[in-house]
């Protein structure tokens, strides 16, 4: 399958950390930029939220289906702004995915992840169409199961050899988490069809639970805006 990210939490599968011709130093002041800028985030919506709460204008909110981006394969959204149709805002949702690989030597995993998504934006543009900036936590379970042959080196007849050792399965449940941004183009009305796309940057702190590299995953989203 094209879209294989999430694999990279199971144990043994976690990647270098690089990103494509970046050096080390350069990623983690990229790391700690994007972490800066999440804390500042997500702080300031519930500033916004208790600085309009006199507001008599209608908060426009959406349900959507995203593909790709910080929803692993699919995922269903809610997303509401603090106030009108721009500036802040904030989304929840579910998302879900699914890999599946083998290999010529009897190797096969198989693996599936549910997450809660939760995530701060911001619009802007007066009209439907906006530029949309945000960032959030993907925290997800990952179940799934790992399956190989086993072998070991002998000597017989004075010559050393590999001889079967059995075929190992092993099941894994793994809790994890990855952190990401949002930098697009959304397309919504005040009522009806919504449109988003864009890329999400998205990241770890390394470790067996999230991942050490940066990745730049496209997304695109269809829903309805009330």
């Amino acid at each position: 399958m094209p879209y294989r990210f999430f694999r990279i939490f199971a144990p043994d599968k976690i990647q270098p950390t690089s990103v494509g011709n970046l050096t080390l130093p350069t990623f983690i002041e990229m790391k700690n930029i994007i972490f800066t800028a999440a804390i500042a985030l997500l702080t300031a919506v519930p500033a916004m939220a208790q600085n309009n709460g006199e507001t008599t204008e209608k908060p426009v909110r959406n349900i959507s289906a995203e593909i790709l981006g910080p929803s692993n394969l699919i995922g269903i959204h809610y997303d509401s702004r603090i106030e009108g149709n721009r500036g802040w805002g904030y989304s929840a949702g579910l998302a879900w995915g699914y890999s599946n690989s083998s290999t010529l030597f009897n190797a096969a995993e198989q693996y599936n992840i549910v997450s809660f998504v939760p995530r701060a934006n911001y619009l802007v543009g007066k009209k439907s169409s906006k530029l949309e900036l945000g960032f959030g936590i993907n925290i997800g379970f990952l179940t799934g199961k790992t399956e190989y042959d086993m072998v070991r080196m002998i000597e017989k007849d004075g010559v050393m050899q590999w001889e079967y050792a059995g075929h190992v399965k092993e099941h894994r449940d793994i809790i994890t988490y990855y952190l990401f941004g949002n930098i697009g183009y959304r397309l919504q009305p005040s009522k009806g069809f919504t449109l988003r796309a864009g890329v999400s940057p998205s990241f770890g702190f390394g470790g067996s639970h999230t991942i050490d590299a940066l990745y730049l995953i496209p997304y695109i989203s269809f829903g309805k805006s009330f």
